[in-house]
């Protein structure tokens, strides 16, 4: 996300529209034409300025089916 965040503020800071490429949520106008070599240039550039995050959260879950019906009288009111 970081970085095609990073390549719509660089589309909207030199050509005033975000490029029809970049995979990233917003509500700015389109560019009307291809923006010849956008994509080659600030990829490696965006990727540089958007490294691993300094936090990283894992969690691990452990899920258990039962197959059981429980009580029959239990539904009813």
């Amino acid at each position: 996300m970081c970085k095609e965040k990073c390549k719509l503020d660089k589309s909207l800071e030199f050509f005033g529209c975000a490029d029809r490429r970049i995979n990233f949520p917003h509500n700015e106008t389109l560019c009307h034409m291809e923006i010849p070599q956008f994509h080659q240039k600030w990829t490696p550039k965006c990727s540089e300025m958007c490294s691993m995050p300094c936090n990283v959260s894992r969690f691990e879950f452990q899920v258990q089916v039962s197959n059981s019906e429980g009580f029959r009288n239990a539904c009813t009111v």
